[in-house]
């Protein structure tokens, strides 16, 4: 009898130490400088097959205006965009094709803010010799965020 095995990861990052409005499309990252992508041990052996089925990102603050975003996910590291510039990735990364996700679905508290996209089934194949995913998220609506903003980003789903 096969049984899934589900997996909850999480990661965090800190945008920088401003305010400065985010434009639609707009990479939302570490550093206006030297930025990362974030990376999610999502599977238990190198080259795992994953189903996700939520995704989410938790801020730590609730702004006037609530983010949304959308985040792409890549099977291999790749070169991050400066955080509020347009978001870039080359061509041969996108054409390795990448998992990108609509997070749509706000909601909020007194102090914090949380955007998901619940009941996916989105499969991804991770590399070989790897067991993470590599991701960055895109703005898609104009909104104001909280100098040094703490952004947790979750995914759900299981292992097939």
């Amino acid at each position: 009898m096969n049984t899934l095995s589900v997996f909850k990861v999480k990661t965090n990052f800190t945008r920088p130490a401003n305010t400065t409005a985010y434009a639609v499309g707009d990479a939302v990252t570490n550093s206006t400088s030297a930025p990362t992508v974030f990376e999610l041990l999502a599977g238990k052996s190198n080259g795992d097959r994953l189903v996700i089925t939520k995704a989410q990102v938790i801020s730590n603050i609730k702004g006037a205006t609530l983010p949304l975003f959308k985040m792409w996910l890549f099977s291999t590291t790749f070169a991050s965009t400066n955080d509020n510039a347009a978001l870039s990735i080359v061509d041969a990364q996108m054409q390795l094709g990448p998992i990108v996700i609509d997070l749509d679905e706000q909601h909020y508290t007194a102090i914090n803010s949380l955007v998901e996209k619940t009941l996916i089934q989105l499969p991804v194949s991770l590399e070989k010799a790897d067991m993470k995913l590599y991701g960055i998220l895109e703005a898609q609506n104009v909104y104001t965020p909280g100098s040094e903003e703490v952004l947790t980003v979750i995914l759900e789903g299981y292992i097939v």
